[in-house]
């Protein structure tokens, strides 16, 4: 708890977002009266016909505010899919879940000071969601 206090720990996000973000940036807004920051990163995305766009997104906040990674890509104007509560227009079930995975946590071992670095790819869902958008958006290919 002493690391999370001093914000020692590394966090790693990845988020599943309704709308196109071309660029890396970094969201400083306050939540609640106090400092928040978040940065990300595109890993990659799709034009979506039932979503108009989907970006994948790596999440690294740098402070722990309630709820701050979803209140934020909502400033951005980009939800994170499957969040009932900041976006708009949100459908129950559209996505099986809010489209958010903690990748990875870096800390220090709290008896021997080791180095710890846990890391988990978001699950297959996220993936085969955007596969499916993509293939959606193809032209359908005609035999000749």
């Amino acid at each position: 708890s002493g690391q999370l206090e001093r914000r020692e720990v590394q966090k790693v996000y990845t988020a599943l977002v309704v709308g196109k973000v071309e660029s890396s940036g970094v969201i400083e807004e306050p939540l609640s009266g106090q400092r928040a920051v978040t940065s990300y990163a595109p890993i990659r995305g799709t034009e979506s016909r039932r979503f108009g766009h989907l970006t994948l997104l790596e999440l690294k906040p740098q402070t722990g505010r309630r709820h701050q990674l979803r209140r934020h890509l909502a400033s951005l104007g980009c939800p994170i899919l499957g969040d009932r509560k900041y976006r708009l227009n949100s459908c129950p079930g559209e996505a099986g879940g809010l489209m958010l995975w903690a990748t990875a946590l870096s800390l220090h071992h709290p008896v021997s000071g080791d180095a710890l670095h846990v890391r988990e790819e978001p699950p297959r869902k996220f993936f085969a969601l955007l596969e499916r958008e993509a293939k959606a958006m193809q032209p359908e290919s005609r035999p000749e």
